[in-house]
């Protein structure tokens, strides 16, 4: 947000642009200090071969012959080939991702530096070289068909970006009607793009169309070499209603 004051707990971001400097101040947090909660992805892994010792597992949503594990080296990792999601399951819970956009000069659209987390397996928080477009709901911090982000918060490729998620699953009765729908605040290189958003049903390439079980973080493999590090997870209370 921008504005005259200064915030507590904000702090001025510069950028320039057209010869001008224009001065900006975010209200945070910019990023999550420490590892309080669950991490996702801390040990080298190929999700074909590593067995139960690590925290993801290959998911297809199609035959996939050969696909390539994915590579981790230094601390991040590159999709290779097909998409790869946690072992475990969450209800509700706090996730902090980091991700890097490969630069993609020749390619146009959903093309350029196409990838997406899903959360709960079903819902599709997009990410896409979007830098400098509009920002509509097939967009980065976007979610397709549902809602584009509040504001594009995309920087260009190369650079690490940050989502910072709050999620509340779907709950349902004891007759298994739903009575509410999943509920998330992202937070994208600390800007809120959505902010307690409904997402009344799953988005398209979920995994699965139940909400009412618990599910798992799931990351997608567009064919582009997306790279991803520093995510975890804390999870939340659940109350008494599913």
């Amino acid at each position: 947000m921008a504005g005259r004051e200064n915030q507590e707990g904000s702090r001025e971001v510069f950028e320039k642009s057209n010869g001008f400097l224009t001065r900006w101040r975010v209200a945070g947090p910019f990023r999550m200090e420490g590892k309080d909660g669950t991490a996702v992805f801390d040990i080298e892994f190929d999700p074909e071969k590593a067995g139960t010792q690590v925290e993801w597992k290959r998911v297809s949503l199609e035959a996939e012959s050969n696909a390539a594990p994915w590579k981790l080296a230094d601390g991040v990792m590159e999709v290779r080939g097909g998409n790869i999601a946690t072992r475990r399951q969450f209800q509700d819970y706090s996730l902090h991702l980091e991700f890097r956009l490969p630069f993609m000069p020749t390619a146009r659209g959903q093309a350029r530096a196409n990838s997406g987390v899903y959360l709960h397996d079903q819902y599709e928080i997009q990410i896409l070289d979007s830098y400098g477009l509009e920002g509509l709901d097939n967009e980065c911090g976007g979610i397709y068909q549902i809602a584009r982000p509040r504001i594009n918060m995309c920087a260009p490729p190369l650079q690490w970006q940050t989502y910072d998620i709050e999620f509340s699953a779907a709950r349902f009765d004891s007759e298994g009607k739903k009575v509410r729908n999943a509920i998330l605040t992202c937070r994208h290189n600390g800007v809120t793009i959505h902010d307690k958003l409904e997402i009344p049903r799953p988005t398209g390439g979920a995994l699965r169309s139940d909400e009412k079980e618990p599910g798992g973080i799931y990351l997608q493999d567009h064919g582009n070499p997306m790279q991803f590090r520093n995510i975890w997870i804390v999870e939340k209370p659940q109350d008494a209603s599913r």
